[in-house]
């Protein structure tokens, strides 16, 4: 049979198929000499699955000419307050090189991303595609693929959702593994371009709050005063008052982890009653 490889055709329905049934059945239907002869292959993983499909049409076609170089780009993001980002895979083909179907996996830091998830985007569903996809720790390998021959038109071909751990300076993830087959089973290369998540820029710190106790002071007294600002992170707030008679500092500190700070306010000796306003 060595001699025929060249000729053979991996075929689904009539030109290449997967079918994964409990995550764990890969059919592949080979056509020779007008006969449909059916092998059922046994992979633990997704990964492996897909690894499977494109090695047997490697296997099968070695003497067809490889189409045009397509490209996966993963789109860029800031995510939100609560770290979640929505990311765009987008396929673009050379005309007449539109694969049938493609893989790849999406690589990353795993301190960096908390969960990560894709479904698939408008050109594969329109082109009768579905996704699957198996997670390792900083890897997402992800099939996609449907029961037809039809390519899939440029455009977004999955939508990938991600969470980053807080306190990251950023999370950039690669587009790898990146292989595709054609509407008549010949393996297409593909490029891969990789994106990134960038934190949402943390917001100000400001005053929310400022009380003084007591807030009526005789002759040499003084009273203690709490300034609250709106987050943690850390600040030093500019303090002032419009009473000569009345000794506050030029600022205060706040530290990282709170959100609170006292400082002392002292009186003059007084002669007559007044009004004096502290200013944080």
């Amino acid at each position: 049979m060595n001699g025929d490889l060249a000729f053979l055709t991996v075929e689904i329905a009539p030109s290449w198929l997967v079918r994964h049934q409990s995550g764990e059945l890969l059919e592949l239907a080979v056509l020779t000499g007008g006969s449909l002869v059916h092998t059922q292959i046994l992979e633990r993983s997704l990964n492996r699955l897909a690894q499977a499909l494109l090695a047997a049409t490697l296997l099968l076609s070695p003497a067809s000419p490889l189409f045009g170089q397509a490209a996966l780009g993963l789109s860029s993001a800031t995510a939100a307050a609560d770290g979640s980002a929505t990311l765009n895979l987008s396929l673009s083909s050379p005309a007449g090189s539109e694969p049938a179907g493609v893989q790849w996996t999406l690589a990353y830091a795993p301190s960096d991303i908390i969960s990560i998830s894709a479904v698939a985007g408008p050109s594969a569903t329109a082109a009768g595609k579905s996704l699957n996809c198996s997670l390792t720790s900083g890897a997402y390998a992800c099939l996609l693929a449907g029961m037809n021959t039809t390519p899939m038109q440029n455009g977004v071909v999955a939508v990938v959702s991600v969470t980053i751990a807080s306190g990251i300076a950023g999370a950039p993830i690669s587009v790898t593994n990146a292989l595709g087959v054609s509407p008549g089973g010949n393996s297409t290369p593909v490029n891969g371009a990789g994106g990134s998540i960038t934190p949402l820029p943390p917001s100000p710190i400001t005053v929310s709050g400022l009380t003084c106790n007591p807030n009526s002071l005789g002759s040499g007294a003084n009273s203690t005063c709490t300034v609250t600002v709106s987050r943690t992170g850390g600040a030093t707030v500019t303090l002032s008052d419009n009473a000569a008679l009345l000794t506050t500092p030029a600022s205060v500190t706040v530290g990282a982890g709170s959100t609170t700070a006292t400082f002392t306010a002292s009186a003059g000796t007084i002669a007559t009653d007044q009004t004096a306003t502290v200013t944080a």
